[in-house]
């Protein structure tokens, strides 16, 4: 896959605009003018003028300066990529009805529109070798999008399989082991913290033990409390990952390590909501 032209926000050219950094925008696409801030006819400050803006319609108004061709040859050299769309899907303060149901994304018209992700194509090798800004990822991930099957995560079948999971699976998977760590707690409270030997050394201890001793109220009551607050705890440390730290988007790296970290860890779950 190849590299694609550098992906910019607006809000990402207004930060250039400065003698030191200086750039613009003109038909969707983004330059970087600074190296020619000394040589402009006009004067650099003309150019500073409109620094982090369009220039459009200023290069061709004939009653400030009629650009001639070679200007716009000239202003091409000085091109570093382009303008992202800044249209969006949905507004962020929208909220669905109780009857919402999300329609399918038209991939082809998604992507040529947007230029963000293809999914008609496996999604993790792209967020990599992608080329955008950490601005427009952010606008673009944030944008949900919805497929009638899950889009391909990394290509081949044998790495799919681990990227789906049916429903039964995880309480098949789960509940044995709180089952198991429940038990255990039970026999701790009961003889005590040293009676049970390590888990490694003979797992099956905690179940021959309530076989052999009763188990009293106190410590069915001290293991559901136990359970109880360990749910708690882990509901409050969830909301506080998600909110205090996938959250904060101005600590975000902008590089493809970053982007593809985020991407696989909470931007997916933004990017596509309704993915089995």
């Amino acid at each position: 896959m190849s590299k694609r032209i550098r992906i910019f926000t607006t809000e990402d050219v207004a930060e250039h605009s400065s003698p030191s950094s200086c750039w613009v925008s003109r038909n969707g696409k983004v330059y970087d003018v600074t190296g020619f801030l000394p040589d402009h006819p006009g004067g650099d400050d003309l150019i500073l003028n409109y620094a982090g803006k369009d220039v459009g319609e200023i290069m061709k108004d004939p009653l400030e300066h009629d650009h001639s061709d070679s200007a716009y040859d000239m202003l091409e050299e000085c091109a570093i990529g382009r303008l992202g769309t800044s249209e969006t899907i949905v507004r962020e303060d929208w909220v669905p009805e109780d009857s919402f149901e999300p329609e399918d994304t038209d991939l082809a018209a998604d992507y040529e529109k947007n230029q963000f992700l293809d999914l008609r194509k496996p999604l993790l090798r792209q967020v990599w070798e992608a080329n955008w800004t950490k601005s427009y990822y952010l606008q673009q991930v944030h944008q949900p999008r919805h497929m009638p099957e899950s889009p391909r995560l990394f290509g081949p079948a044998y790495l799919e399989v681990f990227t789906r999971t049916a429903w039964y699976v995880v309480p098949v998977v789960w509940l044995p082991i709180a089952s198991y760590l429940f038990a255990r707690s039970l026999v701790q409270f009961t003889v005590g913290n040293n009676a049970l030997p390590l888990f490694s050394v003979n797992p099956s201890a905690p179940l021959k033990l309530l076989m052999a001793v009763g188990i009293p109220a106190s410590s069915i009551v001290k293991t559901t409390l136990c359970f109880a607050f360990g749910n708690l705890v882990w509901t409050i440390l969830e909301y506080i990952f998600h909110r205090f730290l996938f959250h904060i988007d101005n600590l975000l790296p902008d590089h493809p390590a970053g982007l593809t970290l985020h991407f696989l860890l909470h931007g997916v779950h933004h990017y596509l909501p309704m993915d089995r």
